[in-house]
Protein backbone atom coordinates (compact mmCIF):
# COMPACT_ATOMS: atom_id res chain seq x y z
CA UNK A 1 0.00 0.00 0.00
CA UNK A 2 1.43 3.12 -1.10
CA UNK A 3 0.27 6.84 -1.39
CA UNK A 4 1.34 9.61 -3.32
CA UNK A 5 1.56 12.64 -0.33
CA UNK A 6 1.56 15.52 -2.56
CA UNK A 7 -2.17 14.90 -3.97
CA UNK A 8 -5.03 17.05 -2.99
CA UNK A 9 -6.55 14.16 -2.17
CA UNK A 10 -3.85 12.86 0.38
CA UNK A 11 -3.50 16.43 1.60
CA UNK A 12 -7.81 17.04 2.35
CA UNK A 13 -7.70 13.39 3.50
CA UNK A 14 -4.90 14.12 5.65
CA UNK A 15 -6.00 17.21 7.17
CA UNK A 16 -9.56 15.94 7.89
CA UNK A 17 -8.29 12.74 9.75
CA UNK A 18 -6.25 15.27 11.87
CA UNK A 19 -9.17 16.98 12.83
CA UNK A 20 -10.54 14.19 13.90
CA UNK A 21 -7.29 13.20 16.01
CA UNK A 22 -6.61 9.90 13.66
CA UNK A 23 -3.08 9.53 12.64
CA UNK A 24 -1.09 7.67 9.92
CA UNK A 25 2.46 6.68 10.22
CA UNK A 26 4.05 6.19 6.48
CA UNK A 27 7.68 5.04 7.88
CA UNK A 28 10.26 2.65 7.43
CA UNK A 29 11.98 0.36 10.48
CA UNK A 30 15.34 0.78 9.91
CA UNK A 31 17.85 -2.01 11.77
CA UNK A 32 21.09 -2.27 12.69
CA UNK A 33 22.88 -5.70 13.58
CA UNK A 34 25.50 -4.52 16.00
CA UNK A 35 27.72 -7.67 15.23
CA UNK A 36 28.32 -6.62 11.88
CA UNK A 37 30.79 -3.89 10.95
CA UNK A 38 30.22 -0.26 12.62
CA UNK A 39 32.02 1.58 10.41
CA UNK A 40 33.45 5.28 11.50
CA UNK A 41 32.04 8.49 10.24
CA UNK A 42 35.23 11.36 9.47
CA UNK A 43 33.01 14.79 11.00
CA UNK A 44 35.07 17.95 9.95
CA UNK A 45 33.43 19.43 12.97
CA UNK A 46 34.77 19.41 16.54
CA UNK A 47 32.31 17.78 18.67
CA UNK A 48 32.10 15.49 21.01
CA UNK A 49 29.15 13.73 21.92
CA UNK A 50 27.88 12.51 25.84
CA UNK A 51 24.96 10.69 27.88
CA UNK A 52 22.92 13.68 29.06
CA UNK A 53 22.19 14.42 32.91
CA UNK A 54 18.73 15.60 32.97
CA UNK A 55 19.81 18.78 33.46
CA UNK A 56 21.23 18.73 30.38
CA UNK A 57 17.87 17.64 28.34
CA UNK A 58 16.06 20.62 30.19
CA UNK A 59 18.22 22.97 29.39
CA UNK A 60 18.60 21.73 25.53
CA UNK A 61 14.28 21.01 25.83
CA UNK A 62 14.36 25.05 26.57
CA UNK A 63 15.94 26.06 24.12
CA UNK A 64 13.67 25.32 21.65
CA UNK A 65 10.36 25.32 23.10
CA UNK A 66 7.22 24.60 21.68
CA UNK A 67 6.04 20.81 22.59
CA UNK A 68 9.69 19.70 22.84
CA UNK A 69 10.26 20.41 26.61
CA UNK A 70 7.07 18.14 27.35
CA UNK A 71 8.05 15.54 25.10
CA UNK A 72 11.39 15.41 26.48
CA UNK A 73 9.89 14.60 30.34
CA UNK A 74 7.95 12.08 28.29
CA UNK A 75 10.76 10.10 27.72
CA UNK A 76 12.55 10.72 30.46
CA UNK A 77 9.45 9.55 32.73
CA UNK A 78 9.86 6.30 30.48
CA UNK A 79 13.07 5.67 31.21
CA UNK A 80 14.38 6.75 27.66
CA UNK A 81 18.40 8.05 27.69
CA UNK A 82 19.35 10.69 25.73
CA UNK A 83 23.02 11.49 24.23
CA UNK A 84 23.64 15.57 23.31
CA UNK A 85 26.24 16.25 20.58
CA UNK A 86 28.12 19.54 21.74
CA UNK A 87 30.18 22.03 19.48
CA UNK A 88 31.49 25.47 19.93
CA UNK A 89 30.50 25.21 23.38
CA UNK A 90 26.93 24.45 23.06
CA UNK A 91 24.48 22.21 21.84
CA UNK A 92 24.55 20.63 18.45
CA UNK A 93 22.38 17.97 18.64
CA UNK A 94 20.68 14.99 20.33
CA UNK A 95 19.51 11.64 19.78
CA UNK A 96 17.47 9.29 22.39
CA UNK A 97 17.96 5.60 22.95
CA UNK A 98 15.20 2.99 24.80
CA UNK A 99 15.81 -0.70 25.91
CA UNK A 100 12.44 -1.55 26.67
CA UNK A 101 9.50 -0.12 23.95
CA UNK A 102 9.72 1.02 20.13
CA UNK A 103 7.93 4.58 20.10
CA UNK A 104 6.70 6.68 17.60
CA UNK A 105 5.14 10.52 18.34
CA UNK A 106 5.25 9.53 22.33
CA UNK A 107 3.02 5.98 21.58
CA UNK A 108 3.99 2.81 22.05
CA UNK A 109 4.52 0.47 19.02
CA UNK A 110 5.58 -2.58 20.54
CA UNK A 111 8.14 -4.22 23.36
CA UNK A 112 11.48 -4.11 22.24
CA UNK A 113 12.44 -8.23 22.12
CA UNK A 114 15.26 -9.45 24.47
CA UNK A 115 18.60 -8.64 22.67
CA UNK A 116 16.93 -5.65 21.07
CA UNK A 117 17.20 -1.67 21.41
CA UNK A 118 15.83 1.03 20.24
CA UNK A 119 16.73 4.99 18.96
CA UNK A 120 14.28 8.03 17.92
CA UNK A 121 14.11 11.41 17.95
CA UNK A 122 17.51 12.08 16.50
CA UNK A 123 17.92 16.20 15.62
CA UNK A 124 20.79 18.35 14.26
CA UNK A 125 20.42 22.09 14.81
CA UNK A 126 20.18 23.78 11.87
CA UNK A 127 23.95 25.58 12.26
CA UNK A 128 25.61 22.49 12.83
CA UNK A 129 24.17 20.55 9.71
CA UNK A 130 25.96 19.09 6.80
CA UNK A 131 29.04 18.39 9.09
CA UNK A 132 28.47 14.62 9.53
CA UNK A 133 27.03 14.99 12.82
CA UNK A 134 24.15 13.20 12.90
CA UNK A 135 26.25 10.13 11.07
CA UNK A 136 28.70 10.74 14.55
CA UNK A 137 26.06 10.52 16.92
CA UNK A 138 24.20 7.70 15.36
CA UNK A 139 27.72 5.79 15.59
CA UNK A 140 28.30 6.70 19.10
CA UNK A 141 24.63 4.76 19.79
CA UNK A 142 25.50 2.03 18.15
CA UNK A 143 29.11 1.56 19.54
CA UNK A 144 27.61 1.97 23.03
CA UNK A 145 25.04 -0.31 22.59
CA UNK A 146 27.18 -3.16 21.16
CA UNK A 147 29.30 -2.65 24.10
CA UNK A 148 26.91 -3.02 26.48
CA UNK A 149 25.69 -6.61 24.86
CA UNK A 150 22.76 -5.41 22.87
CA UNK A 151 22.51 -7.61 19.68
CA UNK A 152 20.18 -5.14 17.20
CA UNK A 153 18.85 -1.78 16.97
CA UNK A 154 15.74 -0.21 15.41
CA UNK A 155 14.45 3.12 14.49
CA UNK A 156 11.37 4.66 12.98
CA UNK A 157 11.93 7.10 9.90
CA UNK A 158 9.52 8.70 7.62
CA UNK A 159 9.92 6.91 4.05
CA UNK A 160 10.14 10.22 2.72
CA UNK A 161 13.01 11.68 4.83
CA UNK A 162 15.88 10.88 2.25
CA UNK A 163 18.59 12.69 4.17
CA UNK A 164 18.14 10.20 7.00
CA UNK A 165 17.52 7.74 5.57
CA UNK A 166 20.91 8.18 3.28
CA UNK A 167 22.71 8.57 6.42
CA UNK A 168 21.69 5.29 7.92
CA UNK A 169 22.82 3.59 4.71
CA UNK A 170 26.22 4.45 5.67
CA UNK A 171 26.06 1.98 8.00
CA UNK A 172 24.57 -0.86 6.19
CA UNK A 173 21.17 -0.60 8.07
CA UNK A 174 18.10 -3.04 7.07
CA UNK A 175 15.19 -0.96 6.30
CA UNK A 176 11.67 -2.66 6.20
CA UNK A 177 7.92 -0.86 5.38
CA UNK A 178 6.24 0.47 8.68
CA UNK A 179 3.10 2.01 8.80
CA UNK A 180 0.72 2.32 11.64
CA UNK A 181 -2.43 4.09 12.65
CA UNK A 182 -4.38 5.72 15.92
CA UNK A 183 -7.63 6.53 16.04
CA UNK A 184 -8.11 7.99 19.61
CA UNK A 185 -9.31 5.61 22.21
CA UNK A 186 -7.68 2.65 20.33
CA UNK A 187 -4.13 1.04 20.22
CA UNK A 188 -2.05 1.97 17.78
CA UNK A 189 -2.11 -0.85 15.09
CA UNK A 190 -0.29 -1.59 11.69
CA UNK A 191 -1.66 -0.94 8.29
CA UNK A 192 -0.39 -3.82 5.96
CA UNK A 193 2.65 -5.96 6.44
CA UNK A 194 3.70 -6.10 10.35
CA UNK A 195 8.14 -5.13 10.54
CA UNK A 196 10.20 -7.62 11.87
CA UNK A 197 12.38 -6.90 15.07
CA UNK A 198 15.84 -8.52 14.57
CA UNK A 199 15.55 -9.37 10.99
CA UNK A 200 19.01 -7.74 11.00
CA UNK A 201 20.39 -10.47 12.47
CA UNK A 202 20.45 -12.55 9.27
CA UNK A 203 22.67 -9.88 7.77
CA UNK A 204 26.24 -11.40 8.79
CA UNK A 205 29.38 -9.86 8.70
Amino acid sequence: MSFNRNSLFYKAAAVGAKNLGIRYFDSLYGEKNLNTDIPPVDSPLDHEISLASKKEVRDVAGLQGGEIPFRFEFAMKNGSSCYIAWAEGKPAGYTWIDTRVMMMDMMKIIDVPPGGSFHFNSVVFPEFRRNKLFQSMIYRVYTDLKSQGYRYTGNFVDRDNTASIKAREHFNVLFQPARFSRIPGLPVFPIGRKFVPGASLEIQE
